[in-house]
């Protein structure tokens, strides 16, 4: 499901080759679901790849000035909130489950190696 989250710029930041000033309207434009979601419906909106934001695990657009029109109605700060800590922990759960080891795991097999080879 795709999701927005209005909120007013709290200093001036560079979005692609534009400079939006601080106090400037935006959404966040994320999916619950995948990002293939996201990029479809990005990209059925006009909005480019390369404006896909990845803060922390935490896929989104930010859309501004007359791209807000595309947006609808706006999830609570707290669902959003909700939202990027469910998207960040599945962004490590992902990870994690790519074989590389977490930290517990790499000391492990140090021990093991170091048991062994003294």
């Amino acid at each position: 499901m795709i999701r927005f989250h209005y909120f007013d710029l709290c200093k001036s930041q560079k979005l692609g080759r534009v400079t939006v000033p601080r106090g400037t309207p935006c959404c966040h434009v994320y999916s619950t679901e995948s990002l293939d979601e996201l990029l479809d419906w990005g990209r059925k909106r006009g909005f480019v790849a390369d404006w896909l934001q990845d803060s922390r695990g935490f896929a989104h657009f930010i859309a501004w000035g007359g791209l807000l029109r595309h947006c609808g109605e706006g999830a609570a700060y707290g669902e959003f909130m909700r939202d990027v800590a469910t998207a960040r922990l599945n962004s490590i759960q992902r990870t994690s489950r790519r074989g590389r080891p977490c930290c517990g795991e790499k000391r492990k097999r140090q021990r093991e190696g170091r048991t062994r080879d003294g």
